[in-house]
């Protein structure tokens, strides 16, 4: 059961504004990222030295997914004041209508965001071996089938953004951050109430 009063009303406009904070940034690194792909000759072919023009908003969209997701999945490391912040969650969840289902829950790519720094010394300290690359732009299937090592890399044939093995497809990502940014204008308008999901939007 939804916890109504796990955010006073007065507060309400705080979270509004923050996740609208959230979604906007992906909104802009999105546009950026679809300029580049709508730039792709037939070959995808992309040169290293505009790589970034692809790896950076595909990074920062993670990266914000995963503050989005912290907002509606609090983490359970403060344990004493957890109960609280899972009653936050839960009604934002509902406000946004969010399921369990929601692709924002993969704890897996937001653990992987979260605590990359842990998992890149953790990699280096095995000393792998083998070709390196800092980045890659281009088909997915090219460099799955090869045996050398990507750091970040962004497969325009299939839409997914890899960082150091962690495979992110970013559509139902984008579709599911559309829609809660599309709730959250509506609350802002509103007068920075939330709409509960017994309200019409």
């Amino acid at each position: 059961m939804t916890n109504d009063s796990a955010i006073r009303w007065p507060h309400e406009a705080f979270y509004i504004e923050s996740l609208l904070s959230l979604t906007n940034a992906i909104a802009v690194e999105s546009a950026c990222l679809e300029n580049a792909i709508q730039g792709l000759g037939p070959d995808h072919h992309v040169h290293p030295d505009n790589h970034f023009h692809f790896i950076y908003p595909a990074q920062n969209i993670v990266s914000n997914v995963a503050a989005i997701s912290r907002f509606l999945w609090p983490s359970k490391s403060k344990k004493s004041s957890y109960p609280a912040h899972k009653g936050r969650g839960e009604l934002l969840q509902s406000v946004l209508r969010l399921d369990h289902d929601s692709y924002l829950k993969n704890r897996s790519v937001r653990n992987h965001i979260e605590h990359f720094d842990e998992i890149l010394d953790n990699f280096l300290s095995k000393n792998p071996t083998g070709t390196f690359f800092p980045t890659y732009v281009g088909s997915g299937n090219v460099i799955q089938r090869s045996h050398e090592h990507v750091f970040r890399a962004y497969y325009t044939d299939m839409g997914v953004f890899s960082i150091l093995g962690q495979d992110i497809v970013l559509k139902p990502l984008l579709e599911e951050v559309r829609l809660i940014d599309q709730i959250l204008e509506q609350c802002k308008a509103n007068g920075e109430r939330f709409i509960r999901p017994d309200q019409s939007l």
